[in-house]
């Protein structure tokens, strides 16, 4: 396993699914644990997962140490 993983737990991806979670839906975690499970093999379905969050979540989300 070379190089960098493609599909990381980015932050606006688990905030998601814990939001999703919270409501009593679970298959947003369910696809999430799925696409990270093999981070290092690309795979079309789960192409989303590798992109960066939008602005309006980078301006306004914040993460603390021991988090």
């Amino acid at each position: 396993l070379a190089g960098n993983p493609v599909f990381i737990p980015r932050s606006h991806r688990v905030e998601e699914a814990l939001g999703e979670a919270e409501a009593g839906r679970l298959d947003a975690f369910y696809r999430l644990l799925e696409a990270v499970s093999e981070p290092y093999r690309y795979r079309v379905e789960f192409e989303e997962y590798g992109a960066p969050p939008n602005e309006a979540f980078e301006r306004a989300y914040q993460t603390f140490c021991g988090t």
